[in-house]
């Protein structure tokens, strides 16, 4: 037994022995070397070109061939591939029976190149590999091979690591790839190099960035699969406009699930999720034509989207950004894209309740408050955007339509219309209605056109209702606003408000017109008006129509009122009509009630090159004394005022706008009083007479005051000034200043001694005096020695009157018996007069009054 089974071995051991030596005998044939050459060539379709080769039985049958290139040609795939050394292990029964079966192949340090081109292309793309080290097993037909690749790609080097398989397929009489599969992973790749193998002409370039991704990949039926993580590092681009202008260096994660058919140029993105800075993005969506999609289908979606670092990203967006406009915050919202790019549709919504926006110095959304978005857009030719959006803020919704909107240029034309909404709350989130409580109802419609991102170049219209609006402004409480406000400045636009201030009624209209002649002109009507209140919202409006200068005209404007009115005092039945035109302001007509009279003006400002005013006043029965308290703080005079005048001037800058006043007119004071200096008191403290000075009040009293005038120089020039009393009369001569200086010589004439003069006596001369000083504390000036002829006169006349006019025989009797009689007593009088006022007179010698 032990012989059969040593006879056996042996005989196994010969036959191996003859068949490996059959094998090298037949390698060393060089019909059957050149049949290898032939076969293998065959195998790789005719396109292989091997030169010298060692066998080698160990690994059994191995054949090791330098200098080897492979190329390939089809009608879109070009390839070329270099090896110094390839070594092939070939399957050893079918080599037996003279058939040459590859088992095994591995390639080192291969170099090459892979052009392709899609449908729709006819530039191939191109990419290079270098220092791969390539393996393959089990090589046959129908059979599924595996491999291994390792190598340099795009990076350093091993940056790449592939393993897999593919199975070969006979196809028109020559072996092909019928599908792969692979793990992949690749490292540090260079994205400014892997970027143009799929767009040609991109808009934006990639300036650096490093490329790492792990995962699978498989190819079949022209159709290439992939799944897997991967990173951005450093990414730095920006537009292939400006390249110039580069965004900041940001880093991002992503796992992708995609597929795509590169020969007919489709891409199929299942699900990619990236993570970055800027916040969480989830994309979806295919692009390329196909019969099952349309060239363009991409979602985008996003929970935390992190605007305020979007900033760092706007490198391809920067001209659609509008200038002075801010943002930060939270947004959550998604985007959906169909259709091919010269018609595309654009959907999509955008909560940006915690997000904070602002426009310059005119908007401001605060984080919480409620603001959505949606939209429905459509972009035409690449550049035309039209569609309708929808907008909710607080409780507005607003309806718009975007008509048109060039990208390119900027130039659109926008119109949205809101619901009737709620104005609480809405002076926190626009800067021009203050900070003050808001309430009532609003409704917006608005029409703009030009260059959408810049709100100074736009034509707009509006059409703004108020309904029953409530607010404050500084100590003014505005209640039951109702209002139609038409903006624009295409064309005139127009208002009427009415509205308590104060819980007076006020009914406002006016009509603007826009540029080269821009000019506005308004009425305003008021049953009770406080002037100090209204100031506030003046001066805004003055500002807005002319800037600075108009500011501060309505500051002296204000001023000017706080002298004149008090803070309690109401103008009452008040009507105002005006214009502005450039730096003209008109007004046309200007009547109120106030102190209790009536006050009517008109007048116009000229503030350009030559400032001037002009204005005519008329004031029946005011009352004084208020007037006069509110801009001395003192009971100066009383009475009701009269005054018809007209008045101009010029003004420049660091000059007295009051010296430069100029007017004329009348005025009269009727039932009043000058209580800052006492006319009788004065003349009744020169002489003891009784009678003569009836009792005084410590004032000036008088039924009648009045006189034409003429304003020059800060003067207030009356040369007939009139002033009737039942106890006196007077005629005054001079001036007053406007700073209350007085200057005047005053013919004064004590009624009570004229009428005890009688008919027949002289008419007793007028008393001189003189008023000097400040209005408030007057002088007055006396003239001793006119006085006493004057009361020489007065007291001769009275006294002879007496005496001829009693009757009987002993006044006849003595004016017959010697007229010396007669003048002896009437000289002794005047002279006795005479001393007598000298003597009380003398205390103005001394200073006194």
């Amino acid at each position: 037994m032990k012989k059969i089974v040593a006879g056996v071995f042996f005989v196994l051991v010969l036959l191996i022995a003859v068949f490996f030596a059959s094998i090298y005998f037949l390698l060393q044939n060089k019909d059957f070397q050149r049949k290898i050459t032939a076969e293998i060539g065959k195998q790789f379709q005719d396109q292989v070109s091997l030169g010298s080769f060692e066998t080698s039985f160990f690994p059994p049958i191995s054949l090791l061939f330098h200098e080897v290139t492979i190329k390939t040609n089809t009608e879109s795939i070009n390839a070329l591939i270099k090896t110094p050394e390839l070594k092939l292990y070939l399957k050893l029964w079918p080599l037996f029976m003279r058939r040459v079966e590859i088992g095994y192949v591995h390639a080192k340090r291969a170099e090459g190149e892979i052009e392709w081109k899609t449908a729709s292309e006819a530039v191939f793309n191109k990419v290079v590999l270098s220092g791969f080290d390539v393996e393959l097993r089990n090589l046959s037909l129908d059979q599924t091979v595996s491999f291994a690749v390792r190598g340099m790609f795009l990076g350093p080097a091993d940056n790449l690591k592939v393993e897999g398989s593919f199975s070969l397929r006979m196809k028109d009489n020559t072996p092909s790839v019928d599908a792969v599969q692979a793990r992949v992973d690749l490292k540090d790749a260079d994205v400014v190099q892997i970027l143009p193998l799929f767009l040609r002409e991109p808009a934006v370039t990639v300036k650096r960035g490093i490329f790492s991704w792990s995962g699978t990949a498989g190819w079949g039926g022209n159709r290439l699969s992939v799944q897997g993580a991967g990173s951005l590092r450093q990414l730095v681009y920006a537009l292939a406009s400006t390249p110039a202008k580069e965004s900041v260096p940001s880093d991002f994660d992503f796992d992708i699930d995609s597929e795509s058919n590169l020969i007919q140029g489709q891409f199929s993105l299942r699900s990619l999720v990236l993570k970055s800075p800027y916040g969480d993005f989830l994309f979806k969506g295919k692009l390329g034509a196909g019969p099952d999609t349309l060239p363009i289908d991409l979602e985008i979606s996003t929970g935390n989207a992190r605007l305020e670092r979007i900033s760092e990203l706007l490198v391809p967006f920067d001209k659609a950004i509008p200038n002075k406009f801010g943002f930060s915050g939270g947004m959550l919202g998604n985007l959906f894209v169909k259709g091919s790019p010269d018609n595309l549709s654009i959907a999509g919504s955008a909560d940006l309740t915690d997000s904070l926006l602002s426009y310059a110095a005119y908007f401001t959304k605060q984080k919480g408050i409620p603001l959505k978005l949606q939209y429905d857009l459509k972009l035409e030719k690449q550049k035309n955007l039209r569609g309708d959006f929808n907008l909710w803020l607080q409780e507005m919704a607003l309806k718009g339509n975007l008509r048109s909107w060039n990208t390119e240029s900027g130039d659109g034309e926008i119109t949205f219309l809101t619901n009737k909404f709620s104005l609480k709350g809405w002076e926190n989130v626009f800067q021009s209605l203050g900070k003050y409580p808001m309430e009532g109802w609003a409704k917006v419609l608005v029409n703009a056109k030009g260059v959408l991102s810049s709100p100074e170049e736009l034509l707009y219209g509006a059409t703004v209702t108020l309904e029953n609006v409530q607010a404050v402004y500084e100590e003014l409480p505005i209640t039951k606003l109702n209002a139609i406000l038409e903006l624009t400045n295409r064309r005139a636009s127009s208002g009427k408000l009415d509205f308590l201030a104060k819980d007076a009624p006020v009914h406002v209209e006016y009509v603007r017109n826009i540029p080269p002649h821009e000019s506005l002109t308004f009425k305003c009507t008021a049953p009770e008006w406080y002037p100090r209140e209204f100031m506030g919202p003046v001066k805004g409006v003055a500002a807005a129509l002319n800037g600075e200068r108009g500011r501060k005209a309505a500051e002296q404007a204000a001023n000017f009122i706080d002298k004149i009115i008090s803070k309690d005092e109401p103008v009452r039945n008040l009507t105002v009509s005006g214009s502005w035109m450039g730096s003209l302001f008109s007004i046309q007509e200007i009547s109120m009630n106030v102190y209790e009279g009536s006050l009517r003006g008109a007048g116009e400002m000229e503030s350009g090159a030559q400032p001037h005013y002009n204005f005519g006043v008329q004031i029946d029965r005011l009352k004084l004394g208020p007037l006069v308290r509110q801009l001395s703080g003192r009971d100066l005079a009383e009475g009701e005022f009269f005054l018809l005048g007209n008045f101009e001037g010029d003004y420049y800058p660091g000059v007295d706008p009051l010296e430069r006043l100029r007017g004329k007119g009348e005025f009269k004071l009727v039932g009043g009083s000058l209580n800052s200096f006492d006319l009788l008191g004065a003349l009744g403290r020169t002489a003891k007479y009784s009678g003569m000075v009836p009792g005084t009040a410590g004032k000036t009293e008088f039924s009648d005051l009045q006189s034409n005038f003429v304003v020059q120089n800060k003067k207030i020039v009356t040369d007939q000034l009139n002033i009737v009393s039942p106890r006196f009369s007077a005629l005054a001569n001079g001036f007053c200043t406007l700073d209350g200086v007085l200057n005047y010589r005053v013919n004064l004439t004590l009624t009570n001694l004229v009428s005890q003069a009688g008919e027949k006596a002289e008419s007793p001369a007028g008393i001189p005096l003189q008023i000097y000083g400040d209005f408030a504390n007057p002088k007055i000036g006396l003239d001793s020695s006119v006085i006493s002829d004057a009361v020489g006169q007065l007291l001769t006349g009275k006294l002879f009157k007496k005496k001829e006019s009693s009757p009987g025989p002993v006044q006849q009797s003595q004016a017959v018996d010697s007229g010396s009689a007669q003048v002896k007593p009437k000289k002794l009088l005047e002279q006795a007069g005479t001393a007598l006022l000298n003597e009380l007179l003398s205390g103005k010698k001394n200073g006194g009054n």
